[in-house]
């Protein structure tokens, strides 16, 4: 594979994997507020033998259900700005690389398409960082009212994120060395582990979703 296309790949991945994301999430999100919607109707219209703990079992519930719809409404904000930045902030600089590619005869020419390349890179991820810990502190309340299970789920998922965080800026950093070498195996390696981890981080966020539905319905 040759450095643009492996490039140009990466670039399409990781727009991809937002966007599907993106849409994967809205949809699970709707039909978790669907099942939400039917657990209160039912609810509603079902006799409750014990008044107080009928009242405490829905004060449980409307906790968790409202805090569980605004981290996903959340994560869907998080997952289309992501995309938009991907958009915004890497394909022009990735056009910019190859229009400097295409004319470079030295060295010192190829390293500097590189580095406009890495920075353009850089602001991606460390925005991308940025963002995901400002979600993290703004949902973080839910762990207080989230049963062990679901907070199990929620910190695989810190972890995961900071693993994928720490391979993609370790990827960066290797990324002009490779172009001026010429060692787009090294780059598609690195690549590829990052897209499994991103598989896995989405199989986990399906997880998080039945965890949470489940806990709801439990209530």
């Amino acid at each position: 594979m040759d450095l643009f296309s492996l490039l140009f790949g990466f670039a399409l991945g990781y727009a991809g994997k937002y966007l599907h994301s993106y849409v994967q999430k809205k949809g699970e999100n709707r039909a978790m507020m669907e099942d939400s919607g039917k657990i209160s109707h039912v609810s509603k219209s079902a006799e409750q033998p014990f008044e107080l703990e009928s009242h405490k079992r829905k004060s449980i519930y409307d906790k968790k259900s409202e805090q569980y719809h605004r981290y996903f409404n959340l994560l869907d904000d998080l997952a289309k700005t992501n995309l938009d930045d991907a958009y915004s902030l890497f394909f022009p600089a990735l056009n910019n690389f190859q229009q400097k590619m295409l004319t470079a005869e030295t060295q010192d020419q190829i390293a500097d398409a590189a580095a406009i390349l890495q920075k353009a890179l850089f602001d991606l991820i460390g925005r991308t960082n940025r963002k995901f810990i400002a979600f993290r502190q703004e949902t973080n309340a839910i762990k207080l009212i989230a049963n062990e299970e679901t907070i199990r789920i929620l910190n695989a998922i810190d972890i995961m994120h900071t693993d994928i965080f720490s391979r993609t800026t370790n990827l960066i950093q290797q990324m002009g060395d490779n172009i001026l070498t010429g060692d787009s195996e090294a780059l598609q390696k690195l690549s590829d582990e990052i897209s499994d981890e991103g598989e896995k981080l989405k199989t986990v966020h399906s997880n998080l979703v039945s965890q949470m539905r489940q806990e709801l319905n439990e209530i």
